[in-house]
């Protein structure tokens, strides 16, 4: 009998560390902002990648999509490092209190983290909506930080963003509270109060005016259902490395449909960003 309890201890056991390909663990990144770093168990990375949320959102993504991300390079043995930014989500009961220099400070600190644990590694960056935004003012900011970058849905130019929004009478009316009032609260999937701080800062943000700095890798992944302009077809003239290129999903939105099972496409963009860092970092 005590054979049999310790073969099947011995198999259960063997089973979970053949599934276990990756290692997580919570780290604190700089003052308020935390993350998880995710490495292969088996072998030194050769390669990481810095992973950056949208708005008001967590490290995970929307239906842990960023986290899968985060898994599927563990499986090529690319690290990986996700973070929370501050003033944002429910560990700020949804009160937007980030600004873009914030963001920008804090996705500075994620690269710092990655480059002192990882110091001979080859760096990408992914972001989401804002976190491809955020990538933006990374990359362009420090050119020479990372040699490839994956934008997801990536928000890309405070006035034609804006502009498809310009006749909404209801937004209309928020952004005059917060300017006038000091905040306003946005109806969407939570109650979500913004900040002035928040909403001036990103006020003259074009993403062309920091691409065109940025000499390495990129791809840009959105859905044709996605409520933000298809800004890509105008950055692959504007940056100035290689290999550029994007990658429209017929169908997909914002989101990429990852909220409804029978319509996801969350697999297929992770397959597409762990192949394209892959070729970036690796070849």
């Amino acid at each position: 009998m005590k054979k049999l309890v310790y073969l099947i201890a011995f198999t259960i056991s063997t089973a979970l560390s053949l599934q276990a390909s990756f290692r997580e663990t919570e780290v604190k990144v700089s003052e308020g902002v935390s993350g998880k770093l995710v490495v292969p168990v088996k072998g030194k990375p050769q390669e990481a990648v810095l992973i950056l949320h949208g708005f008001n959102d967590h490290m995970d993504g929307v239906g842990d999509l960023q986290k899968q991300l985060a898994q599927s390079l563990a499986d090529e043995k690319i690290a990986s490092l996700r973070i929370n930014f501050r003033g944002e989500g429910e560990r700020n009961d949804s009160v937007i209190t980030s600004t873009l220099e914030s963001r920008l400070a804090d996705a500075e600190a994620g690269y710092e983290f990655l480059k002192e644990k990882f110091p001979k590694t080859k760096l990408g960056v992914n972001g989401w909506s804002m976190g491809g935004s955020t990538a933006i003012l990374l990359i362009g900011t420090h050119p020479e930080w990372l040699q490839s970058t994956v934008l997801w849905s990536s928000g890309g130019s405070n006035s034609t963003d804006q502009l498809r929004e310009s006749r909404n009478a209801e937004r209309n009316a928020l952004i005059k509270e917060i300017i006038t009032t000091g905040k306003g609260v946005s109806k969407s999937w939570v109650d979500i109060t913004m900040t002035r701080e928040y909403y001036v800062s990103w006020i003259g943000f074009e993403a062309p005016d920091y691409l065109s700095n940025y000499p390495g890798a990129f791809l840009g992944i959105r859905g044709t259902e996605d409520f933000l302009p298809l800004h890509e077809p105008e950055w692959m003239k504007i940056l100035p490395g290689s290999p550029k290129a994007y990658h429209v999903l017929g169908d997909a939105d914002h989101i990429f449909n990852v909220l409804d099972p029978e319509r996801s496409q969350g697999e297929a963009v992770v397959k597409i960003t762990t192949d394209w860092f892959l070729e970036t970092l690796r070849n």
